[in-house]
């Protein structure tokens, strides 16, 4: 058996100490102001963002996407049904399980080899 070639890169041994100075304390930050972008509709007046906000067309918009995506996300209840969630929950997977083994039962073998 062969032994493997020899790398194309050269060695670097670890040396102890390692050359970075350790940190005993954290770094201190600088003193920075956020920026917005004027872009976005946003002005550099922290002022500006919180009329913005308070605009009624703006919550409003703002709740009818909310909303809207509580719509989309939430579990929707099963129409004129009295009986609790988890029953309807697990007629469902019964049913889904059934279909699932009805298609394997449906399916023809393969042959392999002949």
């Amino acid at each position: 058996m062969a032994s493997r070639p020899a790398s194309r890169c050269a060695c670097v041994p670890a040396i102890f100490p390692f050359p970075e100075p350790i940190p005993h304390e954290v770094p201190r930050r600088s003193e920075r102001k956020p920026q917005m972008k004027n872009g976005s509709g946003h002005s550099d007046d922290p002022g500006a963002l919180k009329l913005r906000v308070q605009n009624p067309s703006f919550v409003a918009e703002q709740k009818r996407r909310a909303n809207r995506w509580i719509q989309e996300t939430a579990p929707t209840p099963v129409a004129n049904n009295k009986r609790a969630l988890w029953l309807v929950l697990k007629k469902d997977l019964e049913a889904k399980r059934q279909r699932y083994q009805a298609a394997f039962r449906r399916a023809c073998p393969l042959t392999f080899g002949s």
